[in-house]
């Protein structure tokens, strides 16, 4: 093989790893986006959360999609309002709603808000901000499940390092998103709570993972 052959073979070499490399720095799954973000959530990922928050009766999931965290909240005696721009046929308290475009609660007695919220662009912050508004003023909670680094981002850091950012919970087994997926799961993610009551500086760090957190049968 001459100088040229071996040259171009390394430079098509150096071609393929450096695409792998970008794909695994900007998180390119390989797969198309599913519409609208719907990637549910696998139910026993809220097992983590309740592990380590006691949220309030009162919860509206404004992301619902199919249902699973609502369904999962009812299995744990939770009454729970659901919302999100298609409609999935959840049942009775779902409303067909832009969450973003919410100006009051679905029920005055909601205390929490609780969601997997569309990854997208800005619309994770714009989820917890608008959240954190509504919540406010009846002092509740907001619960988002993101990607663990979430709270990494400096120009975020405003979200986290004051009240009413109350904890952090660390899920040790990351989530599958696209069923019949190969390969292992890239990301890890974590639940970031919000509680309007919490007034003592930032919050601590807990870790929880979703085989051995108490179900709904043990709660």
């Amino acid at each position: 093989m001459d100088s040229q052959m071996i040259d171009a073979a390394v430079s098509k070499a150096q071609g393929r790893t450096k695409a792998m490399k970008d794909a695994a720095m900007i998180g390119d799954s390989g797969y198309e986006r599913i519409e609208a973000d719907h990637y549910p959530t696998p139910p026993e990922y809220l097992d983590c959360l309740l592990q380590h928050v006691n949220i309030h009766q009162n919860v509206w999931e404004c992301a619902s999609g199919e249902g699973n965290l609502s369904l999962r909240f009812h299995e744990f005696g939770h009454t729970v309002w659901s919302s999100d721009i298609i409609d999935y046929g959840l049942d009775e308290r779902f409303t067909l709603q832009n969450f973003l475009e919410a100006k009051k609660l679905p029920d005055p007695s909601i205390r929490a808000i609780v969601t997997n919220p569309p990854f997208e662009g800005d619309l994770p912050e714009e989820f917890i901000r608008h959240a954190l508004k509504l919540m406010k003023p009846v002092k509740g909670q907001v619960a988002m499940f993101l990607r663990n680094e979430y709270d990494c981002s400096k120009k975020r850091m405003p979200l986290f390092s004051l009240p009413p950012f109350h904890k952090k919970i660390v899920v040790t087994k990351r989530p599958r998103w696209i069923a019949d997926s190969k390969g292992s799961p890239r990301h890890n993610y974590a639940w970031f709570v919000w509680d309007w009551r919490h007034i003592a500086g930032g919050g601590g760090i807990s870790f929880a993972h979703p085989d051995f957190a108490p179900g709904p049968e043990k709660a």
